[in-house]
């Protein structure tokens, strides 16, 4: 539909074929970072301190000489943060207004509170609460604080990049992205009347060309490895998130890659990009369009649990398809829940029994694909086919019977 974004995005290797980790960033987030998958055995905060110093990313990036920034939420990062990423400092922000800070208050609450047919008039990112957070005794920390695409955007214009020619750099930057109600236009500016997927989703293209821009007229594009990537997908049970790498002094026509890739390989991919070292195998390189492998999914019904101890029970998928469509993909009837692992699980039903399906109800377990998150009142249909999967219990049928 825009065919110049392949010029733009030359050198680029676009992999169609991937399986995400997690459906939602808390998931999602960490894994990328580190490489330790969470599966509900401790509270999420306990598995953040674990997972980083578990993983060999950050040690084999420094004793490689690299300088590391990683610009995202302290959710993600453990309590030991400033001792690792350069910008990450010891200081509490503070706000620069009180009345706009209030104001952006009453309308979250606004938000949650009012009728659905009023919810329009006070969309917001949760970003826009960092357009009044002051930490201004420390630009790195200023700029890269906000994770909202048109104020990181506009600190790119009016800042720049700085480049320090003694060291190595690593860089992570979580940005908020594609998500609705879409508000975002393609020239990196709000819409309150709102805008598209396909609109927000080239703005979003537009902050990475021109943190691009800035990298080749310093000269250091060819000798930079980037990673453009989502998070998690966007539809279905968001499985299949957007993935394009760049090798430095790679030069080519961009590229679509249908190699069966799973975001496990991102910390080899990583580390390989950074050291050229083959012992970081498998990576996005190491599969060809034709390979066909074994790849999991772990997928939890969100609940917004932002600030609960664990995410809802995570249902864990295999396939060996070198499709990701959920229709080709099928629980190992493993469940990470908070009170251990169940394994071998069915949701059992009895002939006569009445389904409950949203708010919670048993038949929710049974669900393989098909069908949303719960949204409390409604439960939808996502595509033209859904399964469930469960046990049958009554007199004709032992407890082992399954009715799929």
């Amino acid at each position: 539909e825009h065919p110049e974004y392949k010029e733009l995005f030359s050198d680029f290797t676009y992999y169609n074929n991937v399986l995400g980790a997690y459906p939602t960033t808390k998931g999602a987030l960490p894994h990328i970072l580190t490489g330790e998958r969470y599966l509900n055995n401790v509270p999420f905060n306990k598995y953040i301190e674990e997972a980083y110093k578990n993983t060999i990313l950050y040690d084999t990036l420094i004793s490689n000489g690299y300088d590391i920034g990683i610009n995202v939420s302290k959710t993600f990062l453990p309590s030991n943060s400033a001792d690792i990423f350069r910008n990450v400092i010891d200081k509490s922000a503070k706000p620069t207004s009180y009345m706009n800070l209030g104001l952006m208050m009453y309308k979250s609450t606004a938000f949650s509170y009012f009728p659905h047919i009023l919810k329009e008039r006070f969309w917001f990112y949760s970003g826009d609460f960092d357009k009044y957070i002051d930490i201004s005794n420390n630009k790195t920390a200023s700029k890269t604080l906000s994770k909202d695409d048109i104020v990181f955007y506009n600190s790119l214009i009016e800042e720049g990049l700085t480049f320090d020619n003694d060291s190595y750099a690593f860089r992570v930057y979580h940005l908020h992205g594609v998500h609705p109600p879409y508000r975002m236009t393609s020239q990196l500016t709000y819409d309150d009347n709102g805008t598209s997927i396909m609109e927000e989703s080239l703005g979003s293209l537009n902050v990475v060309l021109e943190y691009i821009s800035q990298l080749k007229k310093a000269g250091l594009y060819d000798q930079t490895s980037i990673i453009v990537m989502a998070d998690h997908g966007g539809v279905d049970y968001r499985q299949n998130p957007m993935l394009m790498v760049k090798a430095m002094n790679n030069s080519a026509d961009f590229r679509i890659s249908s190699a069966p890739i799973s975001y496990d390989d991102l910390l080899n991919t990583m580390l390989w990009l950074a050291t050229g070292d083959d012992r970081y195998e498998p990576n996005v390189f190491s599969w060809n369009e034709n390979d066909i492998r074994i790849r999991k999914y772990w997928y939890y019904d969100w609940d917004n649990s932002w600030d609960k101890d664990y995410l809802p029970d995570i249902y864990e998928y295999i396939t060996d398809s070198s499709s990701i469509d959920m229709q080709k993909m099928n629980k190992t009837g493993t469940v990470y829940t908070s009170s251990g692992i169940k394994n071998n699980f069915f949701v059992k039903v009895s002939l006569g029994e009445k389904l409950q399906f949203p708010n919670g109800g048993k038949i929710q377990g049974a669900f393989v694909y098909g069908f949303s998150s719960d949204e409390g009142t409604h439960i939808w249909s996502l595509g033209k086919k859904a399964k469930l999967s469960f046990a049958l219990e009554n007199n004709k049928f032992s407890r082992d019977d399954q009715l799929a």
